[in-house]
């Protein structure tokens, strides 16, 4: 019995010596098999027809291919090549610059059956595969890939490879990329931008390799493995590190992934592509609190210059200066920050409506001051005016001629030219029709005075005494049958009542600028007397901003806001995707 345990012992150890016999044991023999013996080893033992310059498919056609057959070997297909982006953290974002940088981890796998092995002749420790380091990316072939919207040098950080039995290359890199990204500000402070970014080949061509998405899918063109076996953390086309990767500033909200050919790149032949498009939201709580509220609080600073005294010139003119100055600073301070786009950012316009509504503030105050000052000097310009049309009354009534009665040698006069006396009372009510060539003979000829001259003078006033009252007009019988006597009596009034709206308004127009004269109007108040008031006068500028100033104020800024989108989501299979 003892002798068939020892029996059977032995034979199992030659089995399993039999089955690694001319395998390699060890990582080192591993590599000599591939790549030859070392380099410090002399002579160098070549026991491989690797060629690092061959793509896996393109060496297994020749592999396959009979040499003693004739005619040329089929057309090797391309090889596929799976690309997983993973976003660890997103570093900085240059609105400027319009780049923004990523720690990345590009994880890329390929098989490639020149380099597989035997499991059960090497110790993995458990592990489906073995680890090299960077220097392996020279000695095996390997997919040279780029990202389009690279600028700059990309920095490698970490560098590794990992090989299973089946002959899998799992390359893995941590790159910190500086990527470009057209980028649109109209709605910031609320702003995504959507950052496509795309890997592709640069010297290989779509005939060479076919970038695919790890998505467990059959293994197309593979004549060694029927099925895509990737990494266990491999799975679609981009991942995130959780809600890590965004910033401070930024967060990502949404990444995803596609593939697509086209005739154009930079291979001589078309190329295959994967199209990722990240999503990165801003956090607008910063610029609310640093640039947008507090020129909200300068605009209600300078809409309190309102209920500043207008006498009080320089401090009127301080609140709103310094607002004003205030308000520019933080625009220059925002823009500095942005591109010079021809589309207006969010946040510009609402500090420029503020700036433009502390500008009115100040103009609103110059038309307050200009209307305060022309008042005063149309109210200083009234006395003058009405003393002007009192002198200018009082010299027309002493150059007309006393009134006159119409005495004996009146009546004869009239009566040797068969004038009826009671005839001259309707003339003598309108007065300028007294000033008739008949009359005038007829008062010549008896030796009175012109009285056409006097009605001239008193028609030359501009208010004849039967439609102003001026001039009161009596007439009397006297005892005599034969005699009429008519008086003429001048009436004492005031140099309101004697001057009209019109004429008051000249003669104040007369005093004042060219601008006040369009600001006055003549009124009559409850005692009949002429007034030169003005159509608007300061205090009504003043109250009319105190109440319609911080109205519009707020419509406006309401209308921008709410006309802003609604900021997106994080994606839920970000949140899960804590790795």
């Amino acid at each position: 019995m003892r002798f068939a345990v020892v029996t059977f012992l032995a034979l199992s150890g030659t089995a399993s010596a039999d089955k690694c016999t001319g395998k390699p044991r060890t990582i080192s023999e591993l590599r000599e098999q591939w790549f030859g013996g070392p380099d410090h080893v002399w002579p160098r033992r070549v026991t491989t027809r690797y060629d690092k310059r061959t793509r896996p498919n393109l060496a297994q056609r020749w592999d396959d291919h009979d040499a003693n057959a004739d005619g040329k070997p089929p057309e090797a297909v391309a090889d596929p090549v799976w690309a997983v982006l993973q976003v660890r953290q997103l570093e900085g974002l240059d609105m400027k610059a319009q780049t923004f940088q990523l720690d990345t981890q590009v994880r890329v796998f390929w098989y490639d059956r020149r380099l597989k092995y035997d499991p059960d002749c090497i110790q993995l420790d458990d592990l489906d595969s073995i680890s090299f380091g960077a220097g392996l990316g020279n000695d095996i072939w390997k997919p040279d890939l780029e990202f389009k919207e690279s600028v700059g040098v990309d920095k490698v950080a970490r560098d590794g490879f990992w090989i299973s039995p089946s002959g899998r290359v799992w390359w893995s890199r941590k790159i910190f990329l500086t990527l470009s990204c057209r980028m649109s500000f109209a709605d910031m402070p609320y702003d995504t931008q959507r950052c496509p970014i795309t890997l592709t080949g640069y010297q290989h061509g779509a005939t060479e390799i076919e970038l695919k998405i790890p998505y467990d899918v059959k293994a197309t063109g593979l004549t060694h493995a029927s099925v895509v076996t990737a990494p266990t953390f491999i799975n679609g086309p981009i991942r995130a590190a959780c809600q890590k990767a965004g910033s401070l500033e930024w967060q990502m909200t949404n990444i995803n992934g596609s593939n697509s050919s086209s005739m154009s790149g930079d291979s001589a032949t078309s190329s295959t592509f994967i199209n990722y498009d990240i999503h990165l939201t801003r956090s607008p709580g910063f610029v609310m609190q640093n640039a947008v509220f507090p020129t909200i609080l300068v605009v209600c600073v300078a809409w309190t210059s309102f209920f500043i005294e207008r006498g009080a010139v320089p401090a009127r003119v301080a609140v709103v200066l310094i607002a004003y100055l205030t308000v520019s600073g933080i625009t220059s301070a925002v823009t500095a920050t942005l591109p010079r786009s021809p589309k207006t950012a969010w946040i510009i316009t609402v500090l420029w409506m503020s700036r433009i509504f502390v500008f009115l503030a100040i103009f609103e105050y110059a038309i307050a001051n200009y209307l305060k000052r022309a008042e005063a000097r149309i109210t200083k310009a009234m006395p003058a005016a009405k003393e002007t049309l009192k002198r200018e009354e009082n010299i027309t009534y002493a150059s007309a001629p006393a009134p006159i009665a119409l005495d004996d040698v009146v009546l004869t006069a009239l009566k040797k030219f068969d004038v009826d006396p009671e005839k001259l009372r309707p003339y003598a009510e309108d007065g300028p029709f007294l000033d008739h060539p008949f009359l005038d003979k007829v008062l010549q000829d008896a030796g009175v005075a012109k009285l056409g001259t006097r009605l001239k003078a008193i028609e030359a006033l501009g208010h004849p005494p039967a439609k102003h009252g001026a001039l009161q007009k009596s007439a009397r019988k006297s005892a005599e049958p034969d005699q009429v006597v008519v008086q003429v009596e001048d009436v004492q009034a005031s140099v309101t009542h004697r001057g009209t709206p019109k004429q008051l308004i000249d003669q104040v127009s007369k005093l004042v600028t060219r601008v006040d004269r369009k600001l006055i109007m003549a009124t009559t108040n409850d005692r009949s007397i002429v007034e030169v008031k003005m159509y608007i006068r300061d205090q009504d500028v003043d109250i009319f901003c105190r109440y319609a100033f911080p109205l519009v104020y707020f419509v406006t800024f309401m209308a921008l806001f709410l006309a802003l989108p609604t900021q997106p989501t994080v994606a839920p299979f970000i949140s899960d995707a804590c790795l």
